[in-house]
């Protein structure tokens, strides 16, 4: 299956240390949160193991022995296959598919309605919204929400989650220890709006404050209004 990996800037995890391209097996029994190699099926979930600023991230591919944790996405294996490094931005996009197809699933609000108001209170919940105009509330410990549609509003209220404004005049706030994707786009080229950067950031209370919407200006993070 394919799935997502956290790990230091060096390439270790834990004492081990892996390789792009290579295959590792163990013959070790396999427990999630125990043994075997670990990975996320959720892109976002590999932040709540590693943390964006002090880490790496890969697709992976796991097979032979499996087990899952029933508290997130987390899945071991008894072989993983390190593939290519997946930036922020991709692991954003990662997850908004992840969450597209899942959006029938009792924890996902998926909208593409203009002004959609979502609001997701469950520990790990996610949040997608298409629509311009759209809302996204998350309360529960290490939920997500993430909007691709134009001037769309993201809050993120529990700790560890994290709030991607992936559209045109999108923006963002969160609590202290939430973190926040913004992303700025250029005019409407016949085709697109074309994406000239982003960024991650987390809400420390001093540089970026908490319950204070935050949005991306000519490459830079100020603060904006409510509206």
């Amino acid at each position: 299956m394919k799935t997502y990996k956290g790990f230091n800037k060096d390439m270790t995890c834990r004492d081990f240390h892996y390789e792009e391209g290579k295959e590792y097996e163990t013959n070790e029994p396999v427990s999630c949160c125990s043994s075997g190699f670990h990975a996320c099926e959720y892109p976002l979930d590999c932040f709540g193991y590693y943390a964006p600023s002090e880490s790496v991230y890969h697709e992976v591919e796991q097979s032979g022995k499996i087990s899952k944790d029933t508290a997130d996405t987390k899945v071991a294996s008894s072989k993983i296959k390190i593939g290519a490094a997946i930036s922020i931005a991709g692991l954003v996009k990662a997850s908004f598919e992840y969450i597209k197809a899942r959006a029938d699933k009792t924890k996902s609000n998926h909208s593409k309605a203009r002004k959609k108001i979502n609001s997701a209170t469950g520990d790990r919940s996610a949040n997608s919204a298409t629509g311009d105009g759209s809302a996204n509330s998350a309360t529960g410990y290490g939920s997500a929400n993430i909007s691709t549609g134009i001037a769309c509003k993201n809050t993120s209220g529990g700790f560890a989650n994290i709030s991607v404004g992936w559209g045109k005049n999108n923006k963002c706030k969160g609590v202290i220890g939430s973190y926040l994707v913004l992303s700025e786009w250029g005019e409407w080229d016949g085709d697109k709006y074309p994406l000239l950067c982003a960024q991650m950031v987390i809400v420390d209370g001093k540089q970026i404050k908490e319950d204070t919407f935050y949005a991306l200006k000519d490459g830079e993070i100020v603060e904006v209004d409510n509206d």
